[in-house]
């Protein structure tokens, strides 16, 4: 809250008191359908969107996805493979809405920048299904809540050992029982494009060069007693492995976090609302 100094002077406006989004959108959504004009409808695309006060985290990984048991990581992958990853989309950053307009600011992105802002009107149906109608892009999705994704909620940005944030940026966002992980790739600010394919052919992208395109990782994972298990992953070799072996988060002390691992990671809490 700003002071009452800062609210005397000339130009300087108090922080808002409200939260970015309204209560009644936190929690996780899946995706039903996605119309665009000309393209037919996408009904079977895994898509989910997990929103916080502040933050959002999505992922989106095409049906028919082709078979990545025998590939343990994307050095195992070859130009197949690479080229179907390449398909998918994933996204995190800043939520905010003002009425039925809901403005996100992409902190990370997998596929390349369009030059097109991400707002959209939203209206609820019920209490349960959402209708999202693009703004600068034409297209219309309709989502639907999924349980327990109410109550607790956080966002933490993940730190190096100087205490400043990890490079490659990476977050944790959290609704109830269900969280996403987000790591960008080393390469950053793609030029633009309408794809991450596209790019790719337009630079010539080899193996290696698809394998740094491709190296964005959006994990969805849910809690479970062994810890938060990965049920859905950009890189479909995480999935069934642990995002988080613990099943609760320890408490955050001088808005940090220290979580278990080898080694352990230290975290900044973003936001830290916990309803229970």
């Amino acid at each position: 809250m700003a002071s009452e100094h800062e609210k005397t002077q000339p130009g300087i406006t108090p922080r808002p008191t409200q939260p970015r989004v309204p209560e009644r959108y936190v929690g996780l959504w899946q995706r039903l359908i996605l119309q665009q004009n000309g393209i037919p409808a996408d009904v079977t695309s895994n898509v989910f969107w997990l929103q916080t006060r502040s933050w959002h985290a999505h992922i989106q990984v095409p049906a028919q996805r082709p078979e990545f048991a025998q590939h343990a990581s994307l050095q195992a992958c070859g130009p197949d493979r690479l080229a179907w990853l390449a398909h998918q989309q994933g996204f995190a950053g800043l939520t905010e809405i003002e009425g039925e307009i809901c403005s996100r600011e992409r902190r990370a992105e997998f596929r390349p920048p369009d030059g097109k802002r991400d707002m959209a009107r939203m209206v609820f149906v019920d209490a349960d299904t959402l209708v999202e109608t693009g703004i600068e892009s034409r297209y219309l999705q309709i989502w639907e809540r999924v349980p327990g994704g109410d109550g607790f909620s956080a966002a933490l940005q993940r730190l190096d050992q100087g205490e400043r944030p990890a490079v490659p940026s990476q977050w944790l966002i959290f609704a109830g029982e269900y969280a996403m992980y987000v790591r960008e790739r080393a390469r950053t600010h793609l030029p633009s494009a309408d794809s991450l394919a596209a790019l790719a052919r337009s630079e010539a992208a080899d193996d290696s060069a698809m394998r740094a395109l491709v190296d964005f990782e959006v994990s969805f994972a849910r809690q479970t007693p062994a810890g938060w298990r990965i049920q859905l992953s950009t890189l479909p070799f995480r999935e069934g492995s642990l995002l988080l072996a613990q099943e609760r988060l320890p408490p955050p002390q001088d808005n940090g976090l220290r979580l278990a691992g080898t080694p352990p990671t230290c975290w900044q809490v973003l936001e830290w609302v916990d309803a229970g």
